[in-house]
């Protein structure tokens, strides 16, 4: 694994490289060597680089994380830190390596000049990019916080500003090209931090690169070139780059990773006549001059080809199963023994194939166990292999004829299913699982109803070819409960209820009742005279009402002939005496005589109305 070495100091170059990224001139052609080997920071299992790299003048290196304001560490992931503070994102390095680091900056400085590094071995007249994947650390949501911000300044001169690098939970590259001077070797970089000290201003760094840039470098042909052994005719590859104002050097690798240069091998056109089987990788080097071409500051690598010659002769063993047919070009093999065909591949290739087949015997079985569907209409039903023998994995399973996961086979309605499986060598075993119709659940809650207003039903069951797990009643309004086997309703309005059962075998039934209910009809009955005399009968004037058909009363007023008032209540239940008028005002019993009321009355299907009348006081 990688371990960062006597790391230079010039690392924190690209310490927020980067400009605005609806602004940014990264190049748009290929690229050359990274010039910043290691500007990945490298990698290694402990989770904090334990020696002080050294990377970051004017920034204190930190073991203890999350590091503070005005300190960095070098760390594969945050995702274990322990107190990362509540605002940070919990991230890995951006690379596909699992032990990859990157650098972590709790940068909240003042603003001006934090890094100033001059870098030397350029080529004068040559593009580079630099770049480098930058996150904001702040998490998208969290507001408040500063955003990093920094301008990047060549030899002294102003190129471009980040703006504020946003929050988007993500790695970004930021980059840009420059060109540089004839004759020029050597540049001064400066960064200069203009974002204020404070809350954020928090971010990670990785894959720094500085890399010559130049014009697309592609070979002109396909990717991949295939070729016979039989072939006498040399191959050939042109690089589409102008030689007149580019230096090139062609180079070949056996497998795509060490390269080597190919002596004198320096024209656009270059001509493989290599008939040996085997892939051969070509690519070349680009530069502005010869000169250049030997920097490896200064050149730029194009995209690869790979040529891939076939070979004339093949050598192939297989194993088939017992009574499996083997086609063989033309032939169908059923015996075990060598083979030798002729053959046109693909690619258009002649080949002679020489096939050493072997045959086994069938030994596969295995038994079924089938799971009925609980309900009638559902798929819970199942298939589970039981005793399974003589198989050579990997196995491949088809149920109905259909290639599927498992087992087990889920999600399968009632009927009958053939399920094969075959074994590496193609040997094959069948059988036929039948999953039954269960029997039907269902539920009854009797015939429709009517009823007066305000009447209260007779019980209602809910009955059910078997008892059920748990009852629900939607809507709930006028009943005694949601989730009653037995149940009343309250006349108020024409409803219908929807009763749905479940169950132990999570089945589901539905029944519907309705309620039609007189709505018209509101019996209620106000007494005419009453005697508040003390003797316990008819000592209270109150209002009655049928069954539940009254809510609530909201106000009773009695007041006398000449309208002044006597008495007034308010919010009480009607039908008992008690919370009526017992015959006082200011508890003084009123005179003999007429007296009128007024009652408002809210009924229980939410209606207000009036009653008003006359009520006669004797003694």
């Amino acid at each position: 694994m990688k371990q960062i070495m006597d790391v230079k100091p010039y690392f924190l170059v690209l310490l927020l490289f980067a400009c605005n990224a609806s602004a940014q001139e990264l190049c748009e052609g290929n690229l050359g060597d990274n010039i910043f080997t290691e500007g990945n920071f490298g990698s290694g299992q402990p989770n904090i680089l334990l020696p002080n790299p050294n990377i970051a003048p004017g920034y204190t290196y930190t073991v203890n994380v999350p590091p503070n304001d005005g300190f960095y560490t070098v760390t594969n992931s945050t995702m274990n830190w322990q107190d990362l503070w509540p605002s940070w994102l919990r991230i890995q390095d951006n690379s596909n390596d699992p032990f990859g680091y990157m650098m972590i900056v709790n940068a909240s400085f003042s603003p001006g000049i934090f890094f100033e590094q001059t870098i030397d071995n350029l080529c004068g007249d040559t593009d580079y990019e630099f770049s480098a994947d930058i996150i904001n650390l702040i998490r998208s949501n969290m507001n408040g916080h500063i955003r990093p911000n920094v301008s990047f300044l060549l030899n002294g001169d102003l190129q471009f500003s980040t703006g504020d690098i946003p929050q988007t939970d993500d790695w970004i590259t930021y980059g840009f090209t420059f060109r540089t001077e004839p004759g020029q070797t050597e540049l001064t970089l400066t960064l200069r931090n203009n974002a204020p000290g404070g809350i954020g201003n928090d971010l990670g760094l990785d894959n720094i690169s500085f890399r010559a840039c130049g014009p697309s470098a592609f070979i002109d042909t396909d990717r991949t070139i295939f070729l016979c052994e039989s072939d006498n005719e040399p191959a050939s590859i042109t690089a589409d780059i102008n030689v007149e104002s580019f230096s090139i050097q062609w180079q070949i690798s056996l497998d795509g990773i060490n390269w080597t240069s190919i002596p004198g091998q320096t024209d656009n056109v270059f001509f493989h006549d290599n008939f040996d089987p085997g892939s051969y990788f070509y690519r070349y080097l680009s530069a502005t001059s010869v000169v250049n071409l030997d920097n490896f500051k200064c050149r730029i690598i194009s995209d690869v080809i790979k040529i891939e010659v076939l070979p004339l002769e093949y050598s192939l063993k297989d194993t088939i199963c017992e009574a499996t047919p083997y086609r063989f070009g033309e032939d169908i093999l059923t015996s075990p023994g060598t083979y030798v065909g002729d053959f046109v591949s693909q690619r258009g290739c002649d080949s002679i194939v020489t096939l050493d087949l072997a045959i086994i015997g069938n030994d596969l079985s295995f038994d079924l166990l089938e799971t009925d569907p609980a309900c009638v209409g559902d798929e819970t039903g199942s298939i589970e292999v039981v005793d399974l023998s003589g198989d050579r994995p990997p196995l491949t399973y088809l149920l109905e004829g259909e290639e599927v996961s498992g087992p087990p086979f889920n999600g399968l309605g009632e009927g009958t299913y053939l399920v094969e499986i075959l074994d590496r060598y193609q040997c094959s075993a069948v059988a036929t699982a039948t999953l039954n119709v269960p029997n039907a659940f269902f539920i009854n809650v009797g015939n429709d109803i009517t009823l007066e207003f305000g009447e209260v039903s007779r019980n209602i069951r809910v009955n059910g070819s078997e008892a059920p797990f748990a009852v629900s009643w939607s809507p709930a309004d006028f009943l005694e409960c949601s989730d009653c086997l037995l149940n009343r309703a309250t006349g108020a309005t024409n409803i219908s209820y929807v009763v749905t059962a479940e169950n132990a075998g999570g089945c589901i039934a539905t029944d519907t009742l309705n309620v039609f209910v007189n709505a018209n009809e509101v019996n209620i009955f106000i007494p005419n005279v009453f005697s508040p005399n003390g003797d316990g009968i008819n000592d209270y004037f109150q209002l009655f009402s049928y069954a539940q058909a009254v809510s609530e009363i909201e106000s009773m007023a009695i007041y006398d002939r000449w309208g002044g008032l006597m008495y007034e209540g308010k919010n009480f239940q009607p039908n008992i005496e008690q919370l009526g008028w017992d015959g006082r005002n200011q508890d003084e019993f009123v005179l003999t005589g007429v007296y009128l009321y007024v009652f408002n009355v809210r009924l229980i299907d939410g209606r207000l109305i009036q009653k008003t009348g006359s009520i006669t006081v004797v003694y």
